[in-house]
């Protein structure tokens, strides 16, 4: 009697455990599950300014569907090749605003506010010394209109915790406790703050934004909180009717009762080592990047996997993104994903008055015909600019052709007008003497010197251009840049062009493409081709950290290309201060019209 009354006793207090290992690995399989689907897309409180820009820069809509830009529940704004600014998703006008941030070699963190239509503010907090902590207003495409240095801040690799308040017509900077600085400045009664960083590790965890009453407008540690206790409750659920099925089932309950709490025991070591793995690493690997961890792209709950990506990311993707509990938050985001990224935050973007423009795709030929600047969007297709110029004949003018990759098509540009050959076009009309200079953007993104030179000859030559700009460097690899860079030299000459060569330029926080500098210089030099270092122009002293010129290592903010354009169009006359006239006088001398071309190569 006694004995039963004691194996009673245990197999009670073993049911009691068993439920309490439940409970417990239901937790801790939601915290597992939110952290494998914690992306950007499920955080609507925060808005990327890549994603507003007309021609978005590499990176920006994949940030929203990948993990990176949120490793470790941060917000890594270094991911996706940097340069990220992550605006709050609020107009409001601010009174506090605190977070916490970490910054690696060189890195730097820019904290906007005042952020409106024309201008905002910021402070620079930086362990970059090109880059030095410094407060500022710009304007709204980048350009400082004014900085003040902070001074005596020294900011060392770890965490440190800051806080911005306005008091009055100032603006109190703390760092670590200490007050940084004080700046004049009035606070707007409607504006946008964010983040923004380079291209080096810069991290911002732990934010909380009060507005000028003091009251909460955001609080964020940005972690999922769309798999929440629904998610826990059913995973709880689904445990504990596995353990009455399994217990049902035996006859010795005893033995499945310490079998159940074996499984759980296990299963919580699996589950840990797991989600440290995840924590830690796996979810810090890029997409695209390697062929252990895979590249995929699909992380949603409805798209395809794709085919090539590697199994440890199927699994994932199967067990955790589309985990089988019932989860009507996150199953509500995501199966309205493809309709929310066609969207765009309304209220931001009236506020900031962000216009809606025609999206410029293939060859943008801009022409001044009627004495204000066109721009065409024409197909890069032998047949199609064949009708194109039957039908939108060249007047008398000069024809530049500009052939580059991304950075040159102009990504990265708030607007299509604001691209480098738009500016350009602009610059150069502007005291033509009266006549057209028609520019063609032959630039293509992703391209390389060869894959340019097979646009040319298959139909960029129809366009009869009388200077032939090519700014390359990035893509090509540095064994075979020296042969495409002579091919590309020999079609222009073939077709009687002139040439000018243009050094692409990087961010002055990388060097990674010199050696192909050096040999587009040699073949300059051998071939007399004349040559402009934007690269050297926007890395110089008093030019380089005069504003926001880039969105990341290679592609130019709208001020960046405000820059280069200046840059290039000045160095065009000056390399053909009397051949450019001459081209404009004779150009049409020279050439066939356009419409009588048969579509043969040259």
């Amino acid at each position: 009697m006694l004995t039963k009354i004691l194996t009673s006793k245990v197999v009670g207090e073993t049911k009691i455990l068993n439920l309490f290992l439940s409970a417990v690995a239901a937790l801790i399989l939601t915290e597992v599950v939110g952290y494998s689907r914690n992306i950007f897309l499920l955080h609507p409180e925060w808005i990327s300014s890549k994603r507003l820009l007309a021609n978005a820069p590499m990176g920006a809509n994949e940030a929203y569907f990948s993990r990176n830009i949120l490793y470790r529940n941060r917000l890594n704004l270094h991911a996706w090749h940097g340069f990220n600014e992550i605006l709050l998703n609020r107009v409001f006008s601010l009174g506090l605003l605190r977070f916490k941030f970490f910054l690696g070699d060189n890195g730097y963190l820019n904290i906007v506010f005042n952020k409106n239509k024309d201008s905002f503010c910021g402070v620079r907090l930086s362990r970059n010394p090109k880059f030095p902590s410094m407060f500022f207003q710009a304007r709204t495409d980048g350009k400082f209109l004014l900085h003040k240095p902070i001074q005596n801040l020294v900011l060392s690799q770890g965490w440190h915790a800051s806080r911005m308040t306005f008091e009055g017509n100032s603006l109190v900077v703390e760092c670590d406790g200490l007050v940084r600085g004080k700046f004049q400045v009035e606070p707007l009664r409607q504006q946008v703050i964010g983040f923004r960083s380079g291209s080096n590790v810069a991290i911002v965890d732990d934010v909380e934004v009060l507005d000028s009453d003091r009251k909460l407008v955001q609080q964020e540690n940005f972690r999922n909180h769309r798999t929440g206790w629904l998610f826990y409750f059913s995973a709880f659920a689904s445990l504990l009717s596995l353990n009455a099925l399994i217990f049902h089932l035996c006859r010795n309950r005893r033995r499945a009762l310490f079998s159940l709490i074996s499984l759980e025991l296990s299963s919580f070591f699996v589950l840990f080592i797991y989600g440290c793995f995840d924590y830690y690493f796996w979810s810090g690997r890029y997409p695209y990047k390697g062929p252990t961890w895979g590249r995929l792209r699909a992380l949603d709950s409805s798209a395809p996997l794709p085919s090539n990506a590697t199994l440890p990311e199927k699994l994932r993707a199967l067990f955790f993104t589309r985990f089988p509990f019932y989860d009507p938050e996150y199953t509500r985001w995501m199966s309205h994903y493809t309709q929310w990224m066609s969207s765009s935050p309304v209220e931001l973007i009236r506020f900031l008055q962000i216009p809606s423009v025609a999206k410029y795709e293939h060859i943008m030929v801009i022409r001044n015909d009627s004495g204000a600047l066109r721009m065409d969007d024409v197909m890069d297709t032998g047949p199609d600019i064949q009708s194109y110029l039957a039908e939108n004949r060249f007047r008398d003018g000069t024809r530049i052709l500009f052939l580059g990759t991304s950075q040159m098509w102009g990504s990265g540009a708030s607007s299509p007008n604001e691209r480098i050959a738009s500016r350009v076009s602009s610059l150069l009309n502007t005291g033509a003497s009266g006549r057209n200079i028609y520019v063609i953007n032959g630039s293509k993104r992703g391209s390389n010197s060869f894959e340019l030179l097979s646009n040319c000859k298959d139909h960029l030559y129809l366009f009869r251009p009388d200077l032939v700009i090519v700014d390359l460097s990035n893509n090509d690899d540095a064994r075979s840049f020296d042969k495409g860079l002579r091919s590309l030299l020999e079609w222009t000459r073939s077709i009687h062009s002139k040439t000018l060569f243009i050094l692409e330029a990087n961010s002055p926080e990388i060097d990674g493409i010199r050696d192909r500098h050096v040999i587009m210089r040699n073949i300059s030099t051998q071939y007399h081709v004349p040559l402009l270092d934007l690269n050297g122009y926007l890395t110089s002293d008093g030019v380089y950290d005069s504003g926001f010129l880039w969105w990341d290592v290679v592609h130019l903010t709208s001020y960046g290309q405000e820059l280069a354009a200046e840059f290039i169009a000045k160095g065009i006359r000056a390399h053909f201060p009397s051949n450019f006239e001459k081209i404009l006088n004779e150009a049409d001398d020279m050439r066939e019209d356009p419409a009588a071309l048969t579509d043969t190569t040259p």
